[in-house]
């Protein structure tokens, strides 16, 4: 049967619009806008997640989730990185707090103590943008909340938040002690205040008195990079951490003390002061002599100005690492991965040569001499040519964390021992290596993408 003249028509019509290109190049575009909306929304989730998963990577204590983050992170689609670095160092997501003073209870310290914080909010905060952290620590016997009014005002006005911690019961009555368990509850401390609030972890300061003072050193000295500057008042170096001095590369320094005070911890603070120099780092330091154990209220706004203008730098081309501890071993992109036998023991006995016929300044320069002689250091410089530099004493083995600033990793890259040339290769970086690397420090300002480990001759 033929079809009739309204069945052709109608086909024909049908044929005629299938075969004309205006229909087909609308539907193209509504399904080419339709893909970009899908992928920008897809894109957006995953950069979400990523983001989630960084902050819970870095800041988590729980090492198998940390393991479970990284395959995880290794699942996500379209993720390389460049990709993971910018989120890495970007803010994270913090909830919105009032301004004014918040009470914290934690358990730090692994002892099952629990301490009580107190963190300051200024008004404005804005959980969107990163914010510097300045701490307080209190004397002998003092109390968190002293400090922590003290410091209110003048951060206030530098648009800062002020954290303040009270020690335990049991340690408040005692002197600073320079133990692991003290250094490891302020670094939790930290870590806390970091999970609720949107905090810069290159603008993180210190300011104490007396034993906040020493606590102010010790911290800046055996965590190296984790404080940006520190302004102890009244505060000393025990004469054996001078050997550790050059940890504090890249911490600005206020120190504030007086000539009056005890005379060991003066002296202390003056060796510490010239050799600071000599090391070229950033040390502004006053020993007033008409004053004693003072608490020094009218040097407080000047120190906060400009310890608040530093920021720790990024990746810099020049770094130290001095110890004797195995828990002290890195600074930003150097590490001593092994050490020499026979180094110096706090509280061992140093035998030194013909000290009976030494009188006490004599003694106590010798004395000097044998600790930073019995101290491991390893220095670390970039060199034009996409070349580092490294010396080290009772160092046997050094990891370095790739690339600080001025290394590129696309050409090949060599590491010299003094003037000898220990290596030289093409080094690839991974997405693993860089979390790895910011976990360790607790930092995404300290993820490096690769690193080289090497044993020294």
């Amino acid at each position: 049967m033929k079809p009739s003249v309204l069945d052709r028509d109608r086909r024909g019509r049908f044929d005629r619009g299938m075969r004309s290109p205006i229909p087909g190049i609308l539907l193209l575009l509504l399904a080419s806008a339709l893909t970009a909306q899908v992928e920008e929304v897809d894109a957006a989730d995953i950069d979400a997640r990523l983001g989630l998963l960084l902050d819970e990577y870095l800041l988590s204590a729980d090492d198998d989730r940390a393991r479970a983050i990284e395959k995880e992170i290794d699942g996500l689609p379209e993720v390389d990185l460049e990709r993971v670095l910018a989120r890495l160092r970007a803010p994270m997501s913090r909830p919105p707090r009032p301004a004014g003073v918040r009470r914290l209870e934690l358990p730090l310290g692994g002892e099952g103590r629990r301490y009580v914080g107190f963190v300051a909010v200024p008004e404005g905060y804005d959980p969107g943008r990163s914010w510097p952290l300045f701490l307080t620590a209190h004397g002998t016997g003092g109390d968190a909340e002293g400090p922590l009014q003290t410091m209110m005002p003048h951060a206030a006005r530098a648009g800062m938040l002020v954290a303040s911690l009270q020690e335990c019961p049991e340690r408040r009555a005692e002197g600073w002690g320079y133990s692991a368990e003290e250094r490891r509850v302020q670094e939790e401390f930290i870590l806390a205040i970091r999970r609720d609030y949107q905090i810069d972890s290159r603008r993180i300061y210190m300011i104490g008195w007396s034993r906040g003072g020493h606590a102010s050193w010790d911290l800046a000295l055996r965590r190296p990079g984790l404080l940006a500057g520190i302004g102890p008042i009244v505060g000393g170096v025990p004469a054996r951490d001078l050997a550790l001095l050059p940890n504090l590369l890249g911490t600005r320094i206020d120190a504030v003390n007086g000539g009056r005070d005890q005379p060991e911890l003066v002296q202390a603070v003056s060796d510490a002061a010239t050799r600071l120099r000599e090391l070229g780092v950033d040390y502004r330091g006053l020993i007033d002599p008409e004053r004693g154990h003072d608490v020094f209220l009218d040097r407080l706004a000047p120190m906060v100005e400009h310890l608040g203008a530093q920021v720790r730098p990024l990746a810099p081309g020049r770094i130290a690492i001095a110890s004797w501890e195995k828990d002290l071993c890195r600074h930003d992109w150097l590490a001593i991965a092994g050490f020499e036998a026979k180094l110096y023991k706090p509280g061992a006995r140093i035998t030194i040569p013909g000290v009976a016929k030494m009188g006490a300044e004599e003694r106590r320069r010798a004395w000097l001499e044998a600790v930073e002689a019995g101290t491991a250091r390893l220095e670390a410089e970039v060199l034009d040519q996409n070349k580092i530099r490294i010396t080290a004493h009772k160092v046997k083995r050094v990891k370095i964390f790739l690339p600080p600033t001025g290394i590129d990793l696309a050409q090949p890259v060599e590491i010299l021992l003094g003037e000898k040339s220990l290596r030289k290769s093409r080094i690839k970086g991974s997405i693993r290596d860089l979390l790895r690397s910011a976990r360790a420090a607790r930092d995404p300002f300290m993820a490096y993408p690769a690193s080289v480990e090497l044993s020294l001759p």
